[in-house]
């Protein structure tokens, strides 16, 4: 069967790595804006107040200030002086200056095969070099202007030209099986080489969105949710239109590097909106879907007190149906066994939240939850094995 999956680890959400996370209007002040994605779906977000066309914004570039319109603070001296000038700028008013050899650096955080994309605007002098470069500090290795890793020391980019340029490349972190660790620190290095005067401008490292979904929320159909990106916080461009559906909802797209992204409710809601999660980030279509037949339960957790006359009070326990969707695998390849016994690990046997849509068993289905800590491995012959997984929902709020 058809399978979507984010798979879970403690930054799979993009939104816990955002720079900025700001709901317009602003959040109720017990149910704070950080409840959206805090990989617990029952403690929701709510806005303070009724607004048309609600938005929650987030800034995806790990490094403060870019552009270097107000400073060079939040890079780190290797060697040489690194400033703010405004002799020169690719865009803004300033732009970060070497007037001799040195080098400057900033650490981000990455997941183990992400696909990210780095770009930057330089400047030489005719003669001193204007360069970047990006090193994965766990395994040792540069990544090269083509985008694969080498051990040799390798420069992204690199101008002498005394005019501006804006390079970009898009590039894939190296995967779980090099790295031997779910999360990576790349450090990005702006630097000159040689005698002269570099500047450099626009320095931006960003992460691919292919995936959205809500988990637990009070959207009516009065309003339209749109998933928009943006390069400036300014011009808008939709990128997924999900179908609106009771309980949870997601969508995808063509892998997007762009700076600012924002969830919009479209129109004037009937009530304060409230949202349990906000999944941002990357998925994958596995190479092998789960065995026939599939199995999905629905519980709705509650709890019945009987009357001497034997009339049931009930109370609920969540907001919704929990559900449980079983996985049985079987695999013909040590590639695609390795896959799912990757995206297991990585969750830490349900340490770490995953999202699963099973699209061929039920195109409406969007789960977000926990895998079951026990998982069966076993060598059916030679050449194959098989695994069982269950996957138990995360409780959906209740809100009155």
């Amino acid at each position: 069967m058809s399978f979507y999956v984010v798979p879970g680890s403690q930054y799979s959400n993009l939104l816990t790595r955002a720079t900025s996370v700001t709901p317009t209007p602003s959040a109720d002040a017990s149910f704070a804006i950080g409840y959206l994605y805090d990989g617990r779906a029952n403690v929701p977000f709510r806005f303070g107040s009724i607004a048309a066309d609600s938005v929650v914004v987030a800034d995806l570039c790990p490094i403060p200030d870019p552009s270097f319109e107000t400073g060079v603070s939040s890079w780190t001296a290797i060697a040489g002086t690194m400033d703010q000038s405004n002799a020169q700028a690719n865009t803004g008013t300033y732009s970060a200056r070497f007037q001799a050899a040195g080098q400057s650096y900033r650490d981000i955080t990455a997941r183990a095969g992400e696909q990210r994309q780095i770009s930057a605007a330089l400047l030489g002098d005719g003669t001193a070099f204007s360069y970047v470069r990006i090193v994965n500090l766990q395994t040792g290795k540069y990544l090269d202007t083509d985008g694969t890793w080498s051990a040799a020391a390798a420069n992204v980019f690199s101008r002498a030209t005394a005019s501006w340029a804006t390079s970009t490349l898009a590039y894939t972190v190296e995967a779980r099986s090099v790295t031997l660790r779910d999360e990576v620190t790349l450090r990005i290095t702006i630097a000159q080489s040689g005698a002269g005067t570099t500047y450099r401008d626009d320095v931006v490292d960003l992460p691919a969105v292919t995936w959205a979904s809500i988990h637990g929320h009070n959207i009516t159909p009065v309003l339209t949710p749109t998933v928009e990106s943006s390069p400036d916080n300014s011009a808008w461009t939709t990128r997924i239109t999900p179908t609106l559906r009771r309980d949870s909802f997601y969508g995808t797209c063509a892998a997007q590097y762009v700076r600012y992204w924002r969830l919009k409710l479209g129109g004037t809601p009937i009530a304060i909106p409230w949202l349990g999660e906000w999944v941002l980030g990357q998925y994958e279509s596995p190479n092998v879907n789960p065995l026939y037949p599939g199995s999905l339960e629905m519980a709705d957790r509650q709890e019945r007190q009987s009357t001497p006359q034997g009339a049931q009070h009930v109370s609920l326990f969540g907001g919704s149906p929990q559900r449980r969707l079983t996985m049985a695998f079987a695999f013909r390849s040590d590639a695609d066994f390795q896959q799912w016994e990757r995206i297991y690990m990585m969750s830490r046997g349900g340490a770490y939240p995953l999202v699963v849509a099973p699209v061929e068993m039920d195109s409406r289905v969007v789960i977000m939850g926990r895998l079951e800590p026990d998982a069966l491995f076993t060598k059916i012959d030679y050449w194959s094995r098989a695994a069982e997984f269950a996957l138990l929902e995360e409780p959906l709020p209740l809100m009155k």
